[in-house]
């Protein structure tokens, strides 16, 4: 059984070293960002740097995903996250109201849904000057143009609930300020260093991926390993169990 244990670790040893070599390099960023911090008054671990890294990593590779779910790109959701924080919206409220308005325009763009009405009321134009359906991003400025310059609360709160959806209740203090509120708050998060360089993204993804891999692989083969050894040991185990002796020990141990 040990012997079948000891191939099966040996077959991984290449790989092993592979991630030992990977971790090693890890460690030792970890340990100049360790130095660092220490350099800044501020005492942690490696293991809290370690977790810390691995929390921004996948952050950033769900920045990236729910980007391409809400239908705007990872820039323009950062810099919406913002304005939203800034007026009390939660992040998950305005990826909910993106995603829905995402939805209701390319209904539109059919020439049904909720929205329709709204756009052609307010003359929010579907195509840009070359044809194509325009960006998310784009028709969110210009509602919140037709938000601000609305006559009441109430048609306030009704263009909102026709674009976002019960979320749109929410999003009328982010929007009350039309298009240059919007980019008054863009602006701040981009002073102040809070988005994120789309072109590191992928690479967000790519090493969560690998990590996956990685744990993938190991688990498979340490599982492959250990039954391997169980199948080859099990005859003997059967034997044990079949032996009297065995049997009385248990029978007194019942007692």
């Amino acid at each position: 059984g040990a012997r079948t244990v000891r191939r099966s670790l040996d077959e991984m040893s290449d790989g092993a070293r592979g991630a030992t070599q990977g971790a090693n390099r890890l460690n030792s960023s970890l340990q100049q960002l360790k130095r660092i911090a220490g350099s800044l008054g501020l005492g942690v671990s490696i293991a809290a740097l370690r977790s810390f890294t691995q929390g921004l990593i996948n952050s950033a590779d769900a920045l990236n995903m729910t980007a391409a779910r809400v239908g705007v790109t990872s820039n323009a959701l950062q810099r919406m996250s913002f304005a939203a924080a800034q007026t009390g919206v939660a992040s998950n409220t305005l990826e909910m109201a993106l995603q829905r308005l995402t939805r209701r325009f390319g209904e539109a763009a059919q020439g049904k849904g909720e929205l329709v009405g709204i756009l052609e009321q307010y003359n929010i134009a579907i195509k840009d000057a070359e044809g194509r359906t325009r960006d998310t991003e784009e028709v969110f400025a210009d509602i919140a143009d037709r938000i601000a310059n609305a006559g009441s609360s109430a048609e306030q709160l009704r263009i909102a609930f026709k674009a976002f959806d019960s979320e749109g209740a929410a999003l009328v203090n982010t929007l009350r300020n039309g298009s240059q509120g919007l980019r008054e708050y863009y602006a701040e998060a981009d002073r102040l260093g809070l988005v994120l360089s789309a072109d590191l993204l992928p690479v967000a993804s790519e090493f969560t991926s690998q990590i996956d891999m990685l744990n993938r692989a190991v688990r498979t083969q340490v599982t492959e390993g250990l039954l391997r050894t169980m199948a080859k040991d099990a005859m003997d185990l059967r034997n044990v169990i079949a032996d009297p002796a065995f049997q009385q020990g248990l029978q007194i141990v019942g007692a």
